[in-house]
């Protein structure tokens, strides 16, 4: 993405880089030599960049990548190792920042692509599942890497599993722990569209903008109503969809294409 410059006044030196290029932001895992690993740095910086972002309007799509050879390796197990017997500060250091980050882009009105290549093992699976599409290359893999540690899963990886799969399916993925290749992904659902790997990243930024040039407020309408529709009541989604029709339904280009559609010849 060589057209998109840094955000102003974010540190150079961040294990996470931001960028923007148009209506798109680009939030990079930034410590390839680690395979991008998770540590407390990363989680807050992560954070720090949905904060920078959502005080944005006028972003639309933000994309989530790896630098290097692979996208997210998971945890940093050095890290956590390295804290000896203050792993449960580390873990709740880590999972503090790392949850509001989470919380954050999925509450997000902006789409959220997740573009991989290489690994994407363990609280990487569940960045992955977070968002709300996912472009691979062809050799990117995906597990959950958590049963051979003994611990259960994290950074959503839960709820995201569930929302995205299905119970069954789910359950499945977590307990079984079988390595999908980027097709297999893409046949649960994980994964929206694969391409070469020398294409990825052309492919992701051509993916990113047809998303960011979606019409405004029906796209962050859209996205508030398929992730709510998952627990919300019917009589509840009902009145949501209601609501987020007559707000788009108002907006100029929503207007526009109503009256190119009314006065074209039947």
């Amino acid at each position: 993405m060589n057209d998109a410059i840094a955000l102003s006044g974010w540190p150079a030196d961040a294990p996470v880089k931001l960028h923007v290029d148009d209506a798109i932001a680009f939030i990079t895992l930034d410590r390839p030599a680690a395979y991008n690993a998770i540590d407390s740095a990363m989680t807050r910086a992560l954070a720090l960049a949905m904060d920078r972002i959502e005080a944005l309007p006028d972003l639309r799509v933000i994309v989530l990548r790896g630098a290097g050879k692979g996208f997210c390796a998971g945890g940093d197990l050095g890290f956590f190792a390295s804290r000896g017997d203050g792993l449960r500060e580390a873990v709740d250091e880590v999972l503090s920042h790392g949850h509001r980050f989470l919380q954050a882009l999925q509450e997000s009105a902006k789409l959220v692509l997740v573009s991989v290549h290489g690994s994407a093992a363990g609280a990487g699976l569940s960045l992955v599942l977070a968002g709300d599409f996912c472009i691979a290359a062809q050799e990117a893999f995906f597990v959950p890497a958590y049963r051979k540690l003994g611990v259960s899963p994290d950074m959503g990886g839960t709820a995201s599993a569930v929302r995205a799969l299905g119970l069954r399916q789910a359950m499945r993925m977590h307990f079984l722990e079988e390595r999908m290749s980027a097709a297999e992904a893409q046949r649960l659902g994980i994964v929206s569209r694969i391409v070469a790997a020398d294409r990825l990243e052309e492919a992701t930024l051509q993916l990113a903008r047809e998303l960011a040039a979606l019409p405004e407020p029906a796209a962050a309408g859209t996205k508030r109503l398929l992730r709510g529709a998952v627990e919300a009541p019917l009589a509840a989604q009902l009145e949501a969809e209601r609501l987020s029709f007559q707000a788009a339904v108002h907006a100029p280009a929503t207007q526009a294409a109503l009256q190119r559609f009314v006065g074209r010849p039947q």
